[in-house]
């Protein structure tokens, strides 16, 4: 489940040094188009009327949340669980 986000100029601006960065050090550039999101929930079974309903709700522009902090994981598909947190990173207010 996710909820999408409006791609403002500094979240275009990570994108952007992020690429960079993993350019330099070899990876593959990523060949899916860019959708800024935020992952709420992951392992859901099937698609069930409750998912529909929440990820309407969710993605409803009139229903806003504030993001405090995100963290960066890294993934290990073969364990359980599979994501590690690497690090925590706290947002700054912009007064908006």
């Amino acid at each position: 489940m996710f909820a999408q986000v409006q791609l403002v100029e500094p979240l275009s601006d990570l994108k952007e040094k992020v690429e960079k960065a993993a350019a330099v050090l070899n990876f593959e550039q990523e060949k899916r188009s860019y959708k800024p999101h935020i992952t709420l929930a992951k392992k859901w079974k099937g698609e069930t009327i409750l998912n529909t309903h929440l990820n309407q709700k969710i993605n409803d522009p009139i229903n806003r949340f504030r993001v405090e902090e995100f963290q960066l994981f890294k993934i290990h598909p073969q364990n359980e669980p599979k994501y590690e947190i690497v690090k925590t990173f706290t947002l700054k207010e912009t007064g908006e």
